[in-house]
């Protein structure tokens, strides 16, 4: 796809989060700022994930600002449940993150459907409440 159009963001995004996966921040939050410079559509979201891949490559303080500046920027606006739990669980912050979930899986988001695989939702795993999101979702393990 990349080749077709470098510029899809929805493309550039699934790159960044890739690179986040295998370890290669610097790639992945330089992508996200870009995606987040270049389509206001997608601001949002990419303040949520790179809060995550800050909080992942052990940035904590600029994941905190990061998601709290973007949390802020969305005051009227529409939050992404599940990348603000992804966020919320990579700094460790539980009840946040199943807060968020919460609000996913009352807003049937799309994104509930990859809650059993998504390698990213690991430090919410060992928490009951995480098996019991899975049962409600239609996951049940």
């Amino acid at each position: 796809m990349l080749e077709i159009d470098p510029n899809l963001t929805q493309v550039q995004m699934n790159l960044a989060i890739c690179y986040a996966a295998k370890g290669e921040y610097a790639k992945a939050i330089a992508l996200f700022e870009r995606v987040r410079q270049n389509d206001a559509g997608f601001a949002m979201d990419m303040g949520l994930l790179l809060a995550y891949t800050y909080a992942i490559a052990g940035d904590r303080t600029t994941a905190e600002r990061t998601l709290k500046q973007t949390l802020e920027a969305a005051k009227g606006g529409y939050v992404y449940p599940y990348d603000a739990a992804l966020a919320y669980g990579a700094l460790g912050d539980k009840d946040q993150a199943f807060a968020w979930l919460e609000k996913g899986y009352q807003e049937r988001v799309d994104q509930m459907a990859w809650l059993k695989v998504d390698p990213r939702m690991k430090p919410l795993r060992d928490d009951p409440r995480f098996a019991e999101m899975l049962r409600r979702v239609g996951l049940a393990q």
